[in-house]
This record gives C-alpha cells, sequence and structure tokens, in this order.
C-alpha cells in the first residue's frame, strides 16, 4: 500500500510523486521531502503507455495500460489481463478507472465495462448493451455512476444493476460522444461532448446545451469539451471549461461564458 499522490505522463512512462505526511514546516516539505521514481517495463508494469490511474480506499495504485490493468503497492505490480477464463477483465485496453467506496473498481475499456473487487480479485462483466467503448466515469452524490460513451451517457445505478440511457436523439445532449463529467453542489451534471457543453438539472431528463465557442474559428463545426473544473474562489457557480478552441469560465447560474484563446489572452 502506498500514501501519497500519484500523477500519469503518457510519453513513455509513469512517473510516481510521493509526498511524505510529516509535521514539518511547508517549505521544507514542497523543497525537500518531494520524491520522484520512474514506473516502467523494467519495474514489472505491464506496458509503458498509461491510459488511466486512481488509488483506492485501501491506498493502492491502479493503472491502466493499453496492456492490461495494475495494482502497486508502492513496491511491486500485480498484473490483470485478458484471457479465456470466466474471471477476466473484458479488454486489455483500459480507457478510464473508478474506484467504488466498497472495494471495488470499474474498469472502462475501448470493448466494454468491468467490476473488479479489490479484495477477491473477483471480475463482473457489465452489460451495458452497444454501448462498449468506455470514455469517462463519475461516481454522482446519490451513488449512481455516470459512464460516457461514444454512443451516448448512462447512469448506471450498481443496486439494481440497471441503466438509463441519454444521447443526442433522446435527451437534447447536443453530441453522443461524452468527453468529461462534473456534478455541481446542487446535484446538477455538467456534461462536456464532441460538440458542446451540456447541463442536466437534478431530477430532469433532458439537457439544456451551451455554445462557448461562439463566433470564434467559425471553420470549425464543432466545439470539443475536454475538461470541466470549479474555480477554485468561486464555488461552482463558476466553472472553467477546457476546449479545443480555448478556456472558457463559466458562470452556472446566468448560462454566460468567457472565453479565452489565442486572440484574447495569448494562447
Amino acid at each position: 500500500m502506498i500514501q501519497g499522490k500519484v500523477s500519469i505522463l503518457k510519453t513513455g512512462f509513469l512517473t510516481v510523486v510521493t509526498v511524505l505526511s510529516l509535521q514539518l514546516p511547508l517549505y521544507s516539505v514542497t523543497e525537500r521531502e518531494m520524491f520522484f521514481s520512474n514506473l516502467s517495463v523494467n519495474q514489472g508494469l505491464s506496458n509503458s503507455f498509461g491510459t488511466a490511474i486512481v488509488q483506492d480506499s485501501e491506498g493502492f495504485i491502479w493503472i491502466g495500460t493499453s496492456n492490461g490493468l495494475n495494482r502497486y503497492d508502492g513496491s511491486r505490480f500485480l498484473w490483470f489481463n485478458k484471457n479465456s477464463s470466466s474471471n477476466s477483465i473484458v479488454s486489455d485496453e483500459i480507457t478510464f478507472l473508478l474506484s467504488d467506496d466498497s472495494c471495488g473498481l470499474y474498469i472502462g475499456t475501448w470493448d466494454g465495462l468491468s467490476y473488479l473487487n479489490t479484495r477477491t480479485f473477483k471480475f463482473e462483466t457489465i452489460d451495458l448493451g452497444f454501448n462498449k467503448r468506455i470514455r469517462v466515469m463519475m461516481k454522482d452524490r446519490d451513488g449512481f455512476i455516470w459512464i460516457g460513451t461514444n454512443t451516448g451517457l448512462l447512469r448506471y445505478d450498481p443496486k439494481s444493476k440497471s441503466y438509463l440511457y441519454y444521447s443526442s436523439e433522446n435527451s437534447n445532449l447536443s453530441h453522443s460522444t461524452i468527453r468529461t463529467l462534473y456534478e455541481d453542489e446542487k446535484g446538477n451534471l455538467f456534461v462536456g461532448t464532441f460538440d458542446k457543453l451540456n447541463k442536466l438539472e437534478k431530477g430532469k431528463l433532458s439537457f439544456e446545451t451551451y455554445n462557448l465557442k461562439g463566433n470564434y474559428k467559425t471553420s470549425l463545426t464543432n466545439n470539443l469539451v475536454v475538461d470541466i473544473k470549479p474555480c477554485v474562489n468561486g464555488g461552482d457557480s463558476l466553472l472553467w471549461i477546457g476546449t479545443e478552441t480555448g478556456l472558457c469560465q463559466f458562470n452556472t447560474i446566468s448560462g454566460k461564458s468567457v472565453h479565452f484563446n489565442s486572440v484574447n489572452s495569448g494562447f
């Protein structure tokens, strides 16, 4: 088991950053007690191209790669890959990892979704119908798992093992390719897609859509949204939205946004 924070670089190796929890002055921790080490196939990682990373409630680091799933305990790796047995991950091409609070790990891949009991190492394949290519996942405050795919958005109920399906055809979602998810303090869901930002107000079934690009770069027919984060000093009434055409500060109350791009901000 490893304590600390971990970051991932998609440049051929994994960099692990461990910050020791010592009762030392801040300058001492930041300047003297931060250690970097590279983890690669030489240390037992199944593949040097890392695609996803998460730390579970017991402190283990789980690393998804293009060649299976790895668990790192601070000294060695365990490797889980697809095989012919019934207790196997659905695909070796990992796209996203989500840890829950009950010793479980949701494993998104390019060919479906698996669930792993991280104590017994028992795998379960979750049937999502034709929605195979998993891009992003998020657990909301009510315990539902939101799953973004190339073919729409799903709200999965772990208790009933059923799901609701949202797409551009049935719920006013701007595009069915989902890239990022964020839940605000009120339980509203913000969804970044291949084209535009969407908001699903808690309790509703239809999305509101926001075009953050406006008239900037009219040659682009879409506005890809890649990340959503709350502003540090504004709570989550203000969100930072990373897009293909620049950075936006989005006001969730008014629905208005400020666009920072290469023309007005030197990006």
